[in-house]
């Protein structure tokens, strides 16, 4: 049952009683509490705020646990050999290679515990020196590290898992292993924390930091035999040639061997490192790799395996968002280029590269939104008659609403109303009037446009481009929402991008992903509803940037509601 760790939490974050009793009928204790995941949260926690709290808290408290197990790093430039696994470098090394690409913060948690770093009899390592061969391969009839051939033989138990004990012996470890006996199945994230946490540790126990190709043939078996819905071909398949066709090896095993292979040689010939993450501004670490090039054709050309686009998408980041804030080409050829970005499932993708701009803001607009709400209530409390009896029915909801998610629409409809349009240049067209004000409903609709009808996207959208085209605009990221039986039930979600049309499951996941997109694609807000957008990003992310406009009425609904918490 859940222990008084875990009703704390729930207390602290004002949590219904409810999710106390669901954790205590599930079993939920501070150990199991650390290890759920966002797929078990969404079984346990119906609504999406106060899912996305307990999401943030264990983030929270993960990071937690990697500041307290972080010890410095100190590095003697003096020394005839750098070890990088020496005091600690082994987690910098880590940091490194995830932010070297803007990793998100899934990817920030502990992934090397030093006080279990040995996974060999200490026997063995003690015979592990400078003049040891890297190759290494398992002998079953010895029991101690041998020599044949100028080959290292390293003895494999029979009943021993080596991928077992690792995973075991690591707090990430231990949530991968959870989240496969929860689902039966691994998904791509836990795939590529698994070869993280494989890699690194079997590089620990090699001084050399060389790895044989048989290694990787054992590990990839571990892998199938105590995850059995997995494929060994996924993790490695090793070096083939047929006539004069030549096929390297390939997997995630090896990539990210490669991967770690390469940085772990940029700071041996420094013979120093610094405790300084790179520069988001320094581009030059993730663009001028080995094989982006092949990486871009590949996304240009591909949407499957899925788990090989999100890489190559993370992998690709920085170049691809330099691109596109150099030139305005780029803004629209992404959208054409990228196949991967017309699927259902290209919310992914943008919320990958937010991530990597802001690692700390992944479920601000979540956590926040139900605060919004309450401060939204008092808020219209002082607002005129005239308003309060406009919109009586909006507001009746917002306090007390009649079905599950009436509030969230009547707060998203509120909020429109708030803000008035303001006056826009023209840049060419026939009207001679350098300057036009959008009327309040143009100002709702090219932020949510709300349609009776789902046959009407395709309409709606053409509507939208002809209006821009008459103004000298673009068309930006908006929201298309089809109402069900009245104003106030909606039944689907679209974010529309370049006329593609990404379903997302709430009004809170079409606004956070929309937002988002204008940042991972370096996009203006439409000009119409520039002044919402702004104070949603201010408002609820606390992100300002050079390119945003002051609007003195954003500024005044902010500081009137800051007032009010």
């Amino acid at each position: 049952m859940a222990d008084d760790f875990v009703v704390n939490i729930v207390n602290e974050l004002k949590l219904s009683e409810s999710i106390i009793q669901v954790f205590k009928d599930e079993d939920i204790d501070s150990s199991a509490f650390i290890c759920l995941t966002e797929c078990m949260l969404a079984n346990l926690i119906p609504k999406i705020g106060q899912r996305a709290k307990v999401l943030n808290k264990i983030n929270e408290l993960k990071k937690l646990e990697e500041r307290n197990s972080t010890q410095s790093v100190q590095v003697d430039s003096g020394s005839s050999k750098y070890n990088i696994f020496e005091n600690g470098n082994l987690r910098e090394i880590l940091l490194l290679e995830d932010n070297s690409v803007f990793a998100n913060n899934s990817a920030n948690n502990l992934l090397f515990d030093k006080s279990n770093t040995n996974l060999f009899d200490d026997n063995i390592n003690s015979n592990l020196n400078e003049d040891t061969p890297s190759n290494i391969s398992y002998d079953d009839t010895n029991a101690n590290l041998t020599s044949l051939n100028n080959v290292t033989v390293l003895p494999e138990p029979e009943k021993k898992n080596t991928v077992n004990e690792i995973l075991l012996n690591h707090s990430e470890g231990n949530i991968i292993l959870n989240f496969y006996k929860a689902n039966q199945s691994l998904n791509s994230l836990m795939r590529n924390k698994m070869t993280h946490v494989i890699i690194t540790s079997m590089l620990q126990q090699n001084e050399n930091q060389n790895l044989q190709t048989n290694c990787f043939k054992t590990l990839a078996l571990d892998i199938i035999k105590l995850f059995p819905t997995e494929t060994s071909q996924t993790y490695f398949i090793p070096y083939q040639r047929e006539g004069d066709k030549k096929t390297p090896n390939r997997g995630k095993l090896w990539d990210k061997y490669c991967n770690l292979r390469k940085i772990i040689r940029e700071i041996s010939n420094k013979n120093k490192f610094s405790k300084a993450l790179p520069d988001s501004s320094d581009s030059t670490h993730s663009i001028n790799y080995e094989g982006i090039e092949d990486d871009m054709f590949w996304l240009k050309n591909n949407v499957a395996p899925w788990e090989t686009l999100l890489e190559k998408w993370d992998k690709t980041f920085q170049l691809r968002y330099n691109n596109s804030t150099k030139f305005n080409e780029e803004k629209d050829m992404c959208f054409k280029v990228f196949p991967g970005l017309k699927t259902s499932t290209a919310f992914v993708l943008i919320e990958n590269d937010f991530s990597k701009l802001y690692p700390e803001k992944e479920f601000t607009f979540f956590v926040k939104f139900d605060l919004f709400k309450k401060q939204l209530i008092m808020y219209t409390e002082k607002c005129t008659p005239k308003f309060k009896e406009k919109f009586s029915v909006l507001l009746n909801e917002l306090k007390t609403p009649s079905s599950s998610g009436y509030d969230d629409i009547a707060a998203i409809k509120l909020l429109m109303e708030l803000f008035s349009p303001v006056n826009i240049k023209r840049k060419f067209g026939l009207n001679s009037k350098t300057q036009w004000r959008p009327s309040k409903i143009e100002l709702r609709q090219s932020f949510i446009y709300f349609t009776n009808n789902f046959t009407q996207l395709k309409e709606i959208d053409g509507e939208t481009k002809e209006k821009a085209l008459r103004k000298g605009h673009s068309v930006q990221p908006y929201m298309i929402f089809v109402n069900g039986n009245n104003d106030l039930e909606v039944s689907s979600y679209y974010v529309v991008i370049n006329s593609n049309y990404i379903k997302l499951e709430s009004p809170l996941k079409a606004i956070d992903i929309c937002l988002k997109s204008f940042f991972s694609f370096h996009l203006n807000y439409p000009l119409e509803c520039e002044v919402i957008w702004i104070f949603i990003q201010k408002y609820f992310y606390n992100i300002t940037t050079k390119f945003d406009n002051s609007f003195q009425q954003v500024n005044s609904i902010m500081n009137d509601l800051n007032i009010l918490k």
